[in-house]
Formats: structure tokens, C-alpha cells, sequence
């Protein structure tokens, strides 16, 4: 998990912070949601995601935390994606997806990226 709380960004893995808090005075409100790039599309990722979810208005995480069995639509979720073999969003705002490159669904059940929110 990624979380930004102000201007603090925390990375997670499997629950435990990764690394020190980095200091973020980016505002990223007016960029494309990009996972699996870098912001300006190049550097892809070459792995798996499995159960995305983007929240909107609070940092979720600012301290390691047990990892929930499945990600839910929560208060502020503006994206939830990669669960199960389709590539589409379970959030509310219903957003269009777009597969970029040769993003396709593992037969491990876990979703290959990069893909772009539009």
C-alpha cells in the first residue's frame, strides 16, 4: 500500500512500512492515475497487483496495520479494481479503465499491469 496523509507518503508491504516517511508536497489532483508507470507513462512495472483501492480525502494507513482478506468499498474510495479475473472499477464512480501495453489477467487470479484510469 501507498499512503499520503498531508504531505507524509508511506509505503507498505504486506502491512509493514517500508523505508522512512517521504516528505510530499506534490499536489496530484490534476494527473491521469497511472498504476504500474511512472507519471509520465514510461518505467512500467513487471509484476502483479492483486485488489487495488484508491481513496480520496484520508491517508488509510500511517502505521502497519493487519492486512484485511479483501478490500471493500470503504467512505472516500475512488477506485477499486483487481479483484477476481476482470479488469474494472467496484467503486461507485464506475471508471473507465484503459489496458495499456500487453496488460492481460494472470491465471493466478491476479491482475498484470500497467493500465491508465480515465
Amino acid at each position: 500500500a501507498i499512503s499520503k496523509s498531508g504531505t507524509s507518503t508511506r509505503l507498505f508491504q504486506d502491512g509493514s512500512q517500508v523505508g522512512s516517511t517521504y516528505t510530499d508536497n506534490n499536489n496530484y489532483a490534476n494527473k491521469p492515475m497511472r498504476i504500474g508507470l511512472a507519471y509520465d507513462g514510461t518505467a512500467g512495472f513487471g509484476g502483479n497487483i492483486s485488489s487495488f483501492r484508491a481513496v480520496k480525502g484520508s491517508g488509510l494507513y500511517t502505521a502497519n496495520f493487519t492486512l484485511p482478506s479483501q478490500i471493500t468499498n470503504i467512505s472516500g474510495t475512488s477506485l477499486l479494481t483487481c479483484q477476481g479475473r476482470i479488469i474494472n472499477d467496484r467503486s461507485s464512480n464506475n471508471l473507465t479503465i484503459t489496458v495499456n501495453g500487453d496488460a492481460t489477467v494472470s491465471n493466478t487470479g491476479k491482475d498484470i499491469i500497467p493500465f491508465e484510469i480515465t
